[in-house]
Formats: structure tokens, sequence, C-alpha cells
């Protein structure tokens, strides 16, 4: 009898526990991932480069609920000139985060 009524408050809890967590709840894969966009001649267009590599990259290995930089934690990009200054590359890092 002592038995059946731990199993009923741990079903109780477990129950109360699943209850309180969201259906959009977030979920991450850490650590961060890191992807190098093709050269650009401006910064803007280098930018947009990496961060479609990145959500490119991670909608390949991870799956596409994983692939909004919106969603990203942590996200960074560096960018640096190549060349003789002529064009820029960014390296897009963040955590892939989905819903």
């Amino acid at each position: 009898m002592h038995i059946s009524f731990f199993y009923k408050v741990a079903a109780v809890g477990a129950l109360l526990i699943s209850a309180s967590l969201p259906a959009n709840a977030t979920q991450c894969l850490y650590p961060a991932k890191s992807y190098q966009g093709d050269e650009r001649h401006d910064i803007r267009a280098a930018r947009a480069a990496a961060i479609s590599e990145w959500q490119h990259e991670v909608a390949e290995h991870h799956g596409a609920r994983f692939a909004s930089w919106n969603y990203a934690a942590d996200g960074s990009v560096t960018c640096s000139w190549k060349g003789e200054g002529r064009h820029i590359r960014c390296v897009a890092k963040a955590v892939p985060c989905g819903r």
C-alpha cells in the first residue's frame, strides 16, 4: 500500500512538471557552430552570406527547426578583409536553437 502511494505521488509530480513546460519550449544544441560565407565586396553582403551559410549547414546537420538565426543563442558575425582589401569574408557563429 505504501509503494502504491509513492507511485501515485510520482505520477502526479511528473504530470505537474510536464504541464508547466510550454509546448513551444526552446531547445538549444550546444556547442556553438561556426560557418564561413563566401567573399563579397561589401560588409552587408558578406554578413548575409555568412548567416545564410550558417542556416544552410545547421538545417543540413540538425534539421530546419534549428536553422533560424533569430532563435539562435550567442550569435556573432566576425568579418575580415581578404586579398588586397577588395573582398570581405565573414564567419557566423551561434548555438542553434529551435522550438
